[in-house]
C-alpha cells in the first residue's frame, strides 16, 4: 500500500508541490527519512512512475499499476524486476522512451539527494 508521508522533513524539502505526488513505501517500517522517499514523478492511465532517493545501481525507475510493479532500466528500458499487465507494460514502454532523458536527469538528482522535477504524463 502506498502512503503519503507528511512528516515535517518532506513537506519542507517539497514545498510548493502537491502532498498527494509524494509518496513511499517503507523500506525498513516506519521513521522513514527525507533521503528514503520514493516521489511520484509521473501519473497517467493509473500507472504511478517513483525514483528511490540515493538508490542503487542500475539506474532504474519503478512503475505501479495497482498491486503490480515493474522495475525498469532507464538506458535499455529492460524489465528488470517485477511484472505489469501486457498493456499497462506497453504504455510504461512508450512513454519512458519519449521521457528518457528527463528521468536519467531525474536519476541523477534522486542519486544527489534533490527534489525531482514532475514529467509529462502520456497522453491519451
Amino acid at each position: 500500500m502506498l502512503v503519503v508521508d507528511d512528516s515535517p522533513s518532506v513537506r519542507a524539502a517539497f514545498r510548493g508541490r502537491s502532498a498527494s505526488s509524494w509518496m513511499y513505501w517503507p523500506r525498513d517500517g516506519p521513521g522513514l527519512a527525507m533521503q528514503e522517499a520514493m516521489p511520484c514523478i509521473s501519473r497517467f492511465f493509473g500507472i504511478a512512475i517513483f525514483i528511490w532517493f540515493r538508490d542503487h545501481e542500475p539506474p532504474h525507475f519503478h512503475a505501479v499499476y495497482g498491486e503490480f510493479e515493474g522495475v525498469f532500466r532507464i538506458d535499455t528500458l529492460e524489465l528488470l524486476t517485477g511484472s505489469l499487465p501486457r498493456r499497462v507494460r506497453a504504455m510504461v514502454l512508450e512513454w519512458a522512451s519519449l521521457h528518457r532523458s528527463e528521468l536519467a536527469d531525474d536519476w541523477e538528482r534522486a542519486r544527489r539527494g534533490e527534489p525531482l522535477a514532475p514529467i509529462d504524463p502520456l497522453d491519451p
